[in-house]
C-alpha cells in the first residue's frame, strides 16, 4: 500500500492535536510505519527562527507569502517522508489559507497562489468539528491558550469565519465533540483502511 498523508485541521481546541497523535500509535500498532511531521519538525526549523517577526511586523499579505514559502519548504519535507512512511500532520496549509483570508486577503489570490505552488495535497483533509461548550472547555484546560483561543464561535467571529474557510475547501468532516477519543481514533482508522 502507498503510503499516505493525512490532514488534521480545525480551530483551537478543536482536538487536532490529540487525535492525530493517538492515530499515529495506533495506525503503528497496525503495523502501518506513521510519524506525525510535528514530532520531527524540529529538524527543520529554518522558518520558525523568523515567525515572531513577520507575526508582530508584516501586514497581513506579506505574512501570507511567507506561510506559503513555509508550507513549501514543508511540503518538500513532507515528500520526503512519505518515501519511508505515512505521515500526519497536525495543521498544514489550508489553516494559513483560513487564517490569511480571515484577516483580509482575498480568497481569489490565496487560492491562486495555492494552486500554482508545488505544495503537495494531502490523501486526507479531517476538519475536526466540535459543539462550541466543548471546545471552549478543553481550550481553558490547556496550559498554553492564549485570550484568541476563547474567542467564542459564533456567527462573524474569526473562530466561525475560519471554520467556514476551511469547509470550503472539501474536506472530510469529523465530529470531535464526545470524549471517546480510542472511538473516534478507530472510526478514522476504518476511513483511511477502507480498500
Amino acid at each position: 500500500m502507498r503510503n499516505k498523508f493525512i490532514v488534521f485541521e480545525g480551530i483551537d481546541g478543536s482536538g487536532k492535536t490529540s487525535i492525530s497523535k493517538c492515530l499515529v500509535r495506533e495506525l503503528i500498532k497496525r503495523g502501518i510505519y506513521a510519524i506525525r511531521y510535528e514530532d520531527v519538525e524540529y529538524k527543520y526549523s529554518g522558518f520558525n527562527s523568523i515567525k515572531e517577526f513577520v507575526i508582530n511586523n508584516c501586514s497581513p499579505h506579506a505574512s501570507f507569502m511567507f506561510y506559503i514559502a513555509s508550507a513549501i519548504h514543508k511540503s518538500d519535507v513532507i515528500r520526503k517522508l512519505l518515501q519511508d512512511s505515512w505521515v500526519v500532520c497536525d495543521r498544514y496549509v489550508y489553516s494559513t489559507i483560513a487564517h490569511h483570508i480571515a484577516k483580509g486577503v482575498s480568497k481569489e489570490f490565496a487560492d491562486c497562489v495555492f494552486e500554482n505552488s508545488t505544495i503537495i495535497k494531502p490523501d486526507y483533509f479531517l476538519l475536526m468539528t466540535v459543539d462550541e461548550s466543548v471546545r471552549l472547555r478543553r481550550v481553558a484546560e490547556r496550559s498554553n491558550s492564549t485570550k484568541d483561543d476563547f474567542i467564542e464561535k459564533k456567527y462573524g467571529t474569526q473562530p466561525f469565519v475560519k471554520e467556514q474557510i476551511l469547509k470550503g475547501y472539501n474536506p472530510i468532516i469529523i465530529d470531535n465533540s464526545d470524549e471517546g477519543i480510542h472511538k473516534k481514533v478507530n472510526e478514522i482508522c476504518s476511513l483511511l483502511l477502507k480498500p
